[in-house]
């Protein structure tokens, strides 16, 4: 997996960008694991290899072809970004079908080549920080080779014609889960190192996304023994999948903020087109809430930006939790949240605004180590006919700025806020 690339949320490395903007346990982290990697390629390298014909030429040609027309989509997609597009989130990961293939099927010592290729051509394309970039390729040696050793040090007799079929599939699904356990454990562990918060995402189920791939590497592996064209075919038909999988997760990243995992401004925007295009066929009404944290900067000042950033995680982690499964929560930008109800009137809305007040005003938020209590403002609008969807958000902004103005720490309206709380006749 590619940390340079569009992920979500914790998965983002501090947003100074040098090296020594990172923690220093993380600088350890990262030099211990280039430090393994260096010495797996010098081990590698010098472990005798003969090579008695030109196969592994032949092979190794074919490899750095297939990766090579991954890293020209690759930096296709790059430069649409950098012109004002959004990137392919087909990363490095794809990489590991070729690379299994090639780790299975050649010599270590000639399979570091297109594990060089690959981390080289994805720096090039992302243009991400020398050491994410070197962390990425570290990652590639060290696992790579870890299924090298369990391919040719132990069941290398296997890759040969006159190998059972179900021994051949075990050599596959072993070298896959050490792949996805390799990725998973060094990913987590950079990961919380970076952002101080542990996501349990990077365990499920991205492991299943790197085994497949890897799987499919295996598969590809194990058709050269009967074809080269069979082979072929499957590494074509592979590429097929990856694109058209990696398409509908580039869909689905491109509406989301990396740093929260919420919904991003474009992904809201989406959505609430579709539920005000219902409420004007006469569906159910809709209500809407905008959320500001209270004294945001002061939170940044006190705890520093990496503190923030924790503050906005829990934060919309809390009220991811407490909405309905049909709501949709976003961050609207800087330590603005947007909660969309649909079926929802004023006086709910404001009643379920009312109740997460209460919850964020008596929940303590660990920001580094230390406990803090935080407020939010929020500010609540139900969309009325001919209501445009600016004027829809305008209204709810206006209310936030309404609630900021009485005092923070609460919620506007006020009249449906006593509606709501107003217990039955």
């Amino acid at each position: 997996m590619n940390v340079g690339t569009i992920a979500p949320a914790p998965r983002a490395w501090p947003r100074n960008g040098h090296w020594g903007g990172l923690p220093s346990c993380a600088r350890l982290y990262l030099g211990a694991l280039f430090t393994v990697a260096a010495v797996c390629v010098l081990v590698t390298w010098a472990w005798p290899a003969p090579v008695h014909s030109v196969e592994p030429f032949a092979m190794t040609s074919a490899i750095l072809g297939c990766t090579a027309a991954l890293a020209v989509f690759m930096g296709q997609q790059s430069r649409g970004q950098r012109t004002g597009g959004r990137r392919s989130s087909l990363t490095i990961d794809a990489g590991s079908v070729f690379l299994f293939a090639a780790v299975l099927l050649l010599p270590p010592r000639w399979a570091l080549i297109p594990i060089a290729f690959w981390g080289i051509a994805g720096w090039v394309c992302h243009r991400s920080a020398w050491y994410k970039a070197f962390f990425n390729l570290a990652l590639y040696v060290v696992g790579m080779l870890a299924v090298a050793a369990i391919a040719h040090g132990v069941l290398y007799s296997l890759l040969k014609p006159d190998a059972q079929p179900g021994r051949f599939t075990l050599v596959i699904a072993g070298g896959a889960l050490t792949w996805a356990v390799i990725d998973a454990a060094a990913m987590a562990a950079i990961l919380y190192l970076t952002t101080g918060v542990f996501d349990d995402r990077v365990f499920w189920p991205d492991p299943a996304e790197d085994a497949a791939l890897a799987t499919l590497g295996g598969i590809v592996a194990a058709l050269y023994s009967v074809s080269w064209w069979w082979a072929l075919l499957a590494a074509g038909a592979g590429c097929v999948a990856v694109l058209e999988v990696n398409g509908e997760s580039h869909r689905a990243r491109s509406l989301t903020d990396p740093k929260t995992g919420l919904v991003n401004t474009a992904g809201l925007r989406e959505t609430l087109g579709r539920e005000l295009a219902r409420a004007r066929r006469g569906a159910e009404g809709v209500s809407i809430a905008v959320l500001d944290l209270d004294h945001f900067r002061r939170v940044n000042e006190i705890y520093h930006h990496q503190g923030g950033d924790l503050a906005l995680v829990q934060f919309g982690n809390l009220l991811r939790d407490t909405a309905r499964e049909q709501d949709v929560v976003a961050r609207w930008g800087g330590d603005e949240m947007v909660w969309l109800m649909p079926g929802v009137s004023l006086t709910g809305a404001c009643a379920a605004a009312e109740r997460f007040r209460s919850l964020v005003a008596d929940r303590a938020f660990d920001l580094g180590g230390e406990p803090a209590n935080l407020s939010v403002s929020i500010g609540v609008a139900s969309w009325e006919e001919g209501m445009t969807e600016e004027e829809f958000l305008r209204r709810a902004d206006e209310e936030v700025f309404a609630a900021k103005a009485a005092g923070r720490n609460r919620v506007e309206p006020r009249e449906a806020r006593w509606l709501a709380s107003k217990p039955p006749a």
